[in-house]
Formats: C-alpha cells, structure tokens, sequence
C-alpha cells in the first residue's frame, strides 16, 4: 500500500510512495560434490522492476531499483 516518505510542509501534502508490484524468487537444492553436503541457494529479486512512484498530489519522483541477484552456498556440520 502506500506509505509517506516525507511530511508536507507549508500547507503542501505528504509525499506519499506509491504502491508497486515486485516479484521475487529463491530456489535452495542440496548437492552433495565430493560427498559433502551444501545447500545452493539462488535469488532474484524484483524480477519485473515496477518503477518507484512519490507523488504530493502530482508525481514529484520516479526511480527504478533495478534486479538483484544472489548465489551462495552454506554448510552444515
């Protein structure tokens, strides 16, 4: 939903971020290389990259944050 990032002064409303649509997703497999068990773990968030809209009653700033991605790899003894 919505949410202020900064409050109106001088009479002028808040500016308020708009709500936006962001998917994200993970995937963990276990491998076992050199009979050693790991855990892979892949991440991409913000897969479609919905744009970041504030608005004080008219768009004020629009900005994307871009995908990230991540890899790692974790053991358990």
């Amino acid at each position: 939903g919505e949410r202020i990032v900064a409050a109106g002064i001088n009479g002028l409303p808040d500016i308020v971020e708009e709500p936006r649509h962001q998917l994200d997703l993970v995937w963990v497999k276990e491998i076992e290389p050199f009979d050693t068990p790991l855990n892979l773990k892949i991440a991409v968030e913000n897969i479609i990259d919905d744009p970041v809209e504030q608005t004080q009653g008219l768009p004020v700033r629009r900005y994307r944050t871009g995908v990230k991605f991540g890899l790692g790899v974790s053991y358990s003894y």
